[in-house]
């Protein structure tokens, strides 16, 4: 079996052909000088190749050492990469997440202790956004996902959370205008700009009419839609069961039983060569719990 040359030796190998010089490697890699040269001429020994020309204190890689450079870079550039996931996706540091603002404001932020109690040796990193990203990023290690499954066979998807829309207003708007469902497209409609078929596929489930109108306002996240109808400015789908804690606040009303499930639904979703992360099962199983507990119970 080949023996393979110590880590320290490749490197200095690798600093000394970056700068040409066995001083500027060991000002670098906090070494005298001579160690650096000790160091090479081990390699050299170990290997049994010359790899520096040496002529009046000045060096330069012979055609093997050129060789040997890229070797060693690109082995040691995978090595760090590689135990950077290593450690990233077995060890117990940080964990990164990514969850839509209104679950992180309504559900998780306020219930953070929890988690942290139970393990304290994660590091959370929360990012509150919808846009839609999966943890092929290497940035993201999980996500809470709205919209359904994609075909991206390295990831898992795991439903959390079925969803349905019914349509919602201000409790003031309602006892203003008292709009029947049959009357809701006279009035002026809030859209998501991410999802622009909502209000039509409604409509058309429960077999009303819909006539789209220039007022009608187009908004590019579910929170602004939220903060929108809040405000009074029209009528707006809102997701059960993630909106109970503001009917139960009586911020906003939802006037007609009539609900519509859709397909889209909250989604974990980490890759599949990660299903054995101990953070990321411990965060799945934190946080699945505490939606089923907080959000599944109260809407029932």
């Amino acid at each position: 079996m080949t023996q393979l040359p110590p880590l320290q030796s490749l490197k200095a190998f690798l600093m000394a052909a970056h700068h040409e010089s066995f001083k500027l490697a060991a000002s670098e890699l906090h070494l005298t000088p001579s160690a650096v040269s000790h160091q090479i001429k081990g390699l050299e020994d170990l290997l049994g190749i010359t790899l520096f020309r040496r002529h009046n204190r000045q060096i330069k890689l012979t055609p093997a050492g050129q060789m040997y450079q890229k070797v060693v870079n690109q082995a040691l550039t995978e090595l760090t990469s590689g135990t950077d996931k290593l450690q990233r996706h077995f060890g117990h540091n940080v964990l990164r997440a990514r969850i839509p603002p209104m679950i992180a404001a309504d559900y998780v932020i306020p219930n953070l202790s929890y988690f942290q109690q139970d393990n304290p040796d994660i590091e959370l990193r929360l990012e509150t956004s919808l846009q839609r990203v999966s943890p092929e990023r290497d940035d993201i290690d999980i996500m809470l996902y709205f919209g359904e499954p994609t075909n991206n066979t390295e990831l898992v998807f795991e439903k959390v959370l079925p969803l349905s829309v019914t349509p919602i207003m201000t409790p003031e708007y309602y006892q203003t205008h008292k709009p029947s469902i049959e009357e809701l497209s006279q009035h002026r409609l809030i859209h998501s700009s991410m999802a622009s078929d909502g209000w039509q596929r409604f409509f058309k489930a429960f077999d009303l009419e819909y006539q789209p109108k220039s007022s009608d306002l187009w908004l590019d996240s579910y929170s602004s839609m939220l903060q929108s109808c809040c405000a009074g400015h029209g009528i707006t789908l809102g997701l059960l069961p993630l909106l109970q804690p503001r009917l139960d606040q009586e911020e906003l009303v939802r006037p007609y039983p009539t609900d519509l499930p859709i397909a889209e639904a909250i989604y974990l979703v980490y890759r599949k060569d990660r299903q054995q992360s101990p953070a990321i099962n411990a965060f799945n199983d934190w946080i699945t719990e505490l939606l089923k507990t907080l959000i599944l119970e109260d809407f029932r």
